[in-house]
């Protein structure tokens, strides 16, 4: 979803969120979103800056949450408990600070994990692991030849998942519309079963 201009971040944005919601996180009234987004002016200065954050929370949310733009929207404004009964929408006005806590949210502190937790995950669920290949070569068929590593998330409450992680050298927005393709064609069929235990990222 990285785009090469604001206003394209702008209008893909208003795709998932109202007007009103953009300008709550911009700080500007939600005729100026409108406005900004029907004249292809670009935003400047702090403006400027807070698009750029929020654009970018909102792609690595969308590929950790298998490109659901209801999930996002849910995870972005609803209050969480690690933010103190803040919400990462508010958070946004502190750049730095936003950008760390839906990383932690979205991808449920997924540190890299070593191999052998991987490969104990694989063993213990040995549908996904028949899955693994397939999926690595159904998103290969969009991303071309990207290099694959595995990583274990860990949550209290929703227990382990695997997260595959595809490394490829297509700019950001390329990778990202490919990534659409496949969430639209094949999520349902290939991943959807087990989304409870595997996710997928691209960096």
């Amino acid at each position: 979803m990285r785009t090469a201009t604001a206003h394209d971040a702008l209008t893909e944005l208003t795709t998932i969120f109202t007007n009103a919601e953009i300008g709550e996180v911009l700080d500007v009234a939600p005729e100026t979103v409108s406005r900004l987004k029907n004249h292809d002016r670009d935003p400047r200065g702090e403006v400027a800056r807070r698009l750029d954050a929020f654009h970018y929370v909102v792609h690595r949310a969308l590929s950790r949450m298998g490109g659901d733009g209801r999930a996002v929207r849910w995870a972005i404004f609803r209050r969480q408990e690690a933010l103190n009964g803040g919400t990462v929408a508010a958070l946004l006005h502190g750049l730095d600070a936003a950008l760390l806590a839906m990383e932690q949210e979205t991808t449920v502190a997924a540190a890299p994990a070593r191999l052998d937790e991987a490969e104990r995950f694989l063993n213990d669920h040995s549908d996904i692991n028949g899955l693994l290949p397939h999926l690595v070569d159904g998103v290969r068929g969009y991303l071309g030849d990207a290099e694959v590593a595995l990583s274990i998330a860990a949550d209290e409450r929703e227990g382990a998942e695997l997260v595959v992680v595809f490394h490829t050298t297509l700019p950001v927005e390329e990778s990202s519309e490919r990534m659409r393709h496949f969430y639209a064609d094949r999520w349902d069929d290939l991943v959807a079963p087990y989304s409870d235990r595997i996710s997928i990222g691209v960096e």
